[in-house]
């Protein structure tokens, strides 16, 4: 998907009469690290249909949001067209902080975005939340560690065996 213009809302956790806001009843946390967008923009980013999954997060469509030069890796929540346009998608605070966006005083906050395919690794590794985040970078260094571990008790059987197949012929 190309760089287009979208209009941002704020996902809020209070009820407002903003035009720009959009009242969310699940807590502001649930919400960290989504992006709502309308539902037909899936098939878009993705290239296949959206399927009802129960919003279980490893079947969601990751989507890499790029504003200027900053990314960041959002999971694809979907909204009919009473909450959300096609040219709209709602944002928390934190990630229009991270993106450096800011609402103008007056006029419409419209930013020229880039909405892609992202991957579920650069999601985790990039995860907004903390204990998320530092448990897939702890995962991988366990795994890391693991193939070292590995590595190094096979050490010894490769030398002997180097030592036998050697001795032949000498």
């Amino acid at each position: 998907m190309n760089e287009r213009k979208y209009t941002i809302k704020l996902l809020t956790p209070r009820q407002s009469s903003q035009k720009n806001e959009i009242y969310i009843e699940d807590g502001i946390d649930y919400y960290t690290d989504k992006i709502m967008l309308h539902s037909t923009c899936y098939e878009e980013i993705f290239r296949k249909k959206l399927k009802d999954d129960n919003y279980l997060p490893s079947k969601r469509g990751i989507v890499k949001i790029r504003y200027d030069e900053r990314i960041i890796y959002r999971m694809f929540r979907g909204h009919g067209h009473f909450t959300i346009a096609k040219d709209e998608m709602g944002l928390t605070r934190l990630s229009m902080n991270l993106l450096n966006l800011e609402f103008p005083k007056d006029g419409e906050p419209v930013f020229n975005m880039e909405l892609k395919k992202g991957s579920k690794f650069n999601f985790y590794w990039q995860h907004p939340r903390d204990d998320v985040r530092v448990a897939c970078k702890m995962g991988f260094l366990a795994i890391l560690l693991a193939i070292i571990s590995i590595g190094l008790a096979i050490i010894p059987f490769i030398i002997q065996i180097m030592k036998q197949f050697l001795s032949r012929f000498i």
